[in-house]
Order: C-alpha cells, then structure tokens, then sequence
C-alpha cells in the first residue's frame, strides 16, 4: 500500500519575519536552516515508505516571506516524489486569475496552499477561490490553533464555512483536522461535499485525542474525505505514518464503546486512495 502525504513544508530561517514565531517553531523541536530542508525531507519519506508529498507554501499571513519561483526550484528535481502547492495573495495581487494560472500551467503547481491566517469569507478574497474553481484546483486552507503572531479565531472552521456555502465547486482540503474545533470541523465537512479533512499535526497531541479525532470523522462518515498529512518538519512523517498504518483494523476505543471498526478501506483511502482521486494522481 502506498502513502501520500498532502502537507509538508520546506521553510528555512530567512522565511521567519515575525519574531514571536521562530521560539515557537524551535519550542516545537523545529531547527531551520539556510537552505530548504528538500533531502531531509526525502530522508523521511523514505524511511516511512511515504510514496508523494505536497509541498505547501506557507499562508499568507503568518509572518513568513514566500516565493513560488523558489519552491519550484527546489523541488524540481523530484518531481517524481514531490508535488507544489503556490500561493497568491489577493491583498497584494492585481491579477489573481493569471497568478494561479501561472502556478498551476508554468510552475507545475496541482494546487493552492497553505492558505489562511486571514478573514477567510473576505471578498478579497473572492477571486482567489473563483480561480481555483475555474483551473480545477484544490485550495488546502489552514484550520485549528495558529502560530502566535496570528489571532486563533481565524483558524476557526465557521470561517470556512461561510466560503464554501458561496462557492459549493470550490475544492477545499481542511488541513489539522481544525484542532481544537475537529467537532466543528466535522460538523462544517458533513454539510459541504467538497471539503476533504487532512490529518497533519495530530502528533502534536496525545495519542488518546487522535484517536477520538479520528473516530469523530469516521462516524460522521468522513472517511471517504479524509488525507494523511504530516506537517513536517514540525512533525516527523516517518513516525507518524507508521504510526496511522499500524491502526489498519480498528481503534481500541471504537472497540470499547462500540463504534465503527477503521476498516481496511478506510485505511486505504486514508493513507492514498483519496488523495490520488482528489489530485488526479
């Protein structure tokens, strides 16, 4: 069974522009260096027999510097291993459609992304999500807790909502499963088809809450949109996919208050059956 992960980054020092980040990062066990951590990166896939990962930009507004030129560069030469995700930034962009056209037909891109840290349901905002319908693109929106430089509320999952009740084509993938809010979360995917829920970060809290996150979106029947995703570097994709493909069966806790078994279908979907059918792989 192969492994795709969805969500990982590849930031290096000079990318940091908010000081209040960079403690937070290394408190994190985050080191960052001066150049993209690419082969550390291939390291780990490899050592957890992770096929394909898409690399996010950071958001937009999360203290950080980005340049799609440069992400381009860096993963180039494996391609055969890792897919780009650009960004644009309507705020500063006077032509978002071309933006992501470029992303997507001159760069490679098979998406948009990380996208977030902002009033999300801004009409700003707008052209952003009508280009991403228009070329057929995923756009993989941050959800959940922010690094300190940004207000937590707009991590929130009722800001997604608002944008996907507008625009019911826009492909959208939901990343950390909107920790703390992953009821939320579940509640907002449930009511909008077009909202896939990515797994990153989860190992940042204890194994106990994974398992009810986990157990939450499978009984909302969200099994069919959910994505392994890792978050590196903050999290280590070697561990925690070996960690998910060991739960192929079921969950102690579902078995002990009687819920739905994590069925080798799901597993499968989980680890690459939906991201394959989400970006045409």
């Amino acid at each position: 069974m192969g492994t795709i992960d969805v969500h990982v980054h590849l930031p290096t020092r000079r990318d940091v522009c908010d000081a209040r980040d960079l403690p937070f990062l290394e408190g994190a066990g985050v080191r960052l260096g001066e150049s993209p951590p690419v082969h550390e990166l291939l390291r780990e896939m490899d050592a957890g027999a992770i096929d394909v990962a898409v690399v996010q930009a950071p958001p937009p507004a999360a203290g950080t510097r980005h340049s799609n030129d440069e992400l381009a560069a860096a993963i180039r030469p494996h391609r055969d291993r890792l897919i780009g995700f650009g960004m644009v930034d309507p705020r500063s962009d006077p032509d978002v459609s071309s933006s992501v056209r470029r992303c997507v037909e001159q760069l490679g891109f098979r998406g948009i992304g990380e996208f977030g840290y902002v009033a999300m349901a801004d009409p700003v905002f707008f052209p952003l999500y009508e280009a991403c319908i228009a070329l057929d693109v995923p756009i993989l929106v941050h959800t959940g807790t922010t690094l300190p430089s940004t207000p937590i509320a707009l991590g929130h999952p009722s800001l997604l909502d608002e944008v996907v009740i507008r625009y019911p084509e826009l492909k959208v993938i939901a990343a950390h499963c909107g920790v703390p809010w992953f009821m939320e979360l579940a509640c907002v995917a449930v009511r909008h088809p077009n909202i896939w829920i990515d797994v990153s970060a989860l190992p940042l809290f204890p194994e106990a809450m994974r398992y009810q996150i986990l157990i939450t979106m499978l009984v909302a029947h969200l099994g069919g949109r959910l994505l392994f995703g890792s978050d590196f570097p903050v999290v280590r994709p070697s561990l925690w996919a070996t960690w998910a493909r060991s739960r192929k069966l079921s969950f102690p806790l579902s078995r002990l208050i009687g819920l739905p078994a994590f069925s080798k279908a799901q597993h499968h979907a989980l680890m690459e059956g939906n991201a394959r059918c989400l970006l045409g792989l």
